[in-house]
């Protein structure tokens, strides 16, 4: 996997999670992640890479713990800072672009939230 460091001025991200955090992300926004494969952060896509977008809600992971698409939202925000994008060197990933902030998303940076079934 190829990866490096940008900077973002108000960039548009999409992050993808479950309808039922939804209530604790509009209390304290989204929080940085644990047990990603790539570390800590907070997983997302930019805005309007469809592409990117569709192998996210394809996950095993989501699927593993019984989640189906309309389980599934897009929190929509905007970041300004540093965020790595990690490239997968593999064919099968169709030139996904898979992006990690090191930071917790504040409520106040958050854009809409979208039902992820309207977006497939």
């Amino acid at each position: 996997m190829e990866w490096k460091i940008e900077n973002a001025i108000n960039k548009s991200f999409w992050h993808v999670t479950t309808k039922d955090k939804q209530l604790l992300i509009s209390k304290s926004g989204i929080n940085q992640s644990d047990d990603g494969n790539l570390g800590d952060g907070v997983y997302c896509v930019e805005t309007g890479d469809i592409n990117s977008l569709k192998s996210v809600l394809g996950l095993e992971s989501f699927s593993d713990n019984g989640y189906k698409l309309k389980d599934l939202i897009l929190i929509e925000f905007q970041y300004s800072g540093d965020y790595q994008i990690f490239k997968p060197l593999m064919r099968s990933y169709n030139n996904e672009i898979w992006i990690v902030i090191k930071n917790n998303i504040s409520y106040s940076e958050i854009v809409k939230i979208i039902d992820a079934k309207n977006m497939v």
